[in-house]
């Protein structure tokens, strides 16, 4: 990951870095109960394992992976997402700018207005 990636990076990192920890402990987990009960249980196990990965991954879990997977920034969509960032930036400042500009006018014709308010008095006769 780069030092600029966004939380969703982040979140992809940490689930893929999950289901490897989650195989990894059944894995060991398998082996040991395995080694101990023997050839008996350690064959339907193996099929026993591969049909709830299969359905574990087939499932929804497993498409809203693969919807995860699929909508990471690539080379081409993460330039444009950082042309998106720098625009998004530049728009900001614009905006404070802006903000600044109106209350300047605001100060203006305030001061406008006090200046006009003595002659708009009717003059004693």
């Amino acid at each position: 990951m780069t030092p600029d990636s966004g939380p969703s990076d982040y979140v992809g990192a940490a689930l893929a870095t999950g289901l490897g920890v989650a195989g990894l402990c059944v894995l060991v987990g398998f082996t040991v109960v395995s080694v101990r009960l023997g050839v008996g249980f350690a064959i339907p196990g193996i099929f026993a394992l591969a049909g709830l990965g299969a359905a574990v991954f087939l499932g929804p879990v497993g498409k809203a992976l693969a919807r995860r997977l699929e909508n990471a920034p690539s080379g081409a969509a993460g330039a444009e997402l950082d042309d998106l960032r720098g625009r998004l930036a530049a728009t900001e400042q614009l905006q404070a700018r802006v903000a600044e500009l109106e209350e300047r006018l605001d100060f203006a014709e305030r001061l406008l207005t006090r200046q006009q308010d003595p002659a708009r008095l009717p003059s004693e006769r």
